[in-house]
């Protein structure tokens, strides 16, 4: 199983600073807290989907099965670079200590964590070719749970996340 971001922070007894901004990234959005993440080789996952599960029955005595067989899709998720510049400059780090940087790089944190939790949601790689697509892009079909009969559907309501529930 895959480690979440909260957990392998822990795992960093060598590097106290690292530690830390790992554990600042996770804590400033619920998803990132809680999703396991695992490192890999390169720059690309490839992973099957599958798409059509093989067909099974019941069969009498002296009778065969039909043959079916599954059929997998292969897809890739390339890996997005996220992040930031930030820029103190070394006159206000001198005359008003080092705190000033501190809360800028804090901010910075939580504000590329906000991004990619937004992304994870709502990421659209035709709208910005160099995000992700998130989950609004990915659940399609039978996936969908339709909200209400408005265009824009109506409020989330406590019987429609029962339903979401229920289906995973």
């Amino acid at each position: 199983m895959a480690l979440t971001l909260i957990e392998a922070a822990k795992l960093e007894t060598g590097d106290t600073l690292r530690s830390a901004i790992i554990e600042m990234y996770a804590g400033s959005s619920d998803v990132l807290m809680t999703l396991p993440f695992t490192n890999i080789q390169g720059n690309a996952l490839k992973y099957n989907r599958e798409t059509t599960m093989p067909g099974v029955g019941f069969r009498g005595v002296n009778e065969s099965y039909t043959p079916s067989t599954g059929v997998l899709n292969q897809l890739v998720e390339t890996l997005a670079i996220s992040g930031g510049e930030l820029d103190v400059d070394t006159f206000i780090v001198q005359t008003m200590g080092m705190d000033q940087r501190a809360v800028q790089e804090q901010m910075k944190i939580r504000a590329i964590a906000l991004s990619w939790t937004r992304n994870f949601i709502k990421g659209d790689s035709l709208i910005e070719p160099r995000q992700f697509d998130g989950l609004q892009k990915r659940i399609i079909g039978g996936q969908l749970i339709p909200a209400g009969n408005t265009a824009n559907g109506t409020p989330l309501s406590l019987a429609k996340l029962d339903e979401a529930i229920d289906l995973i």
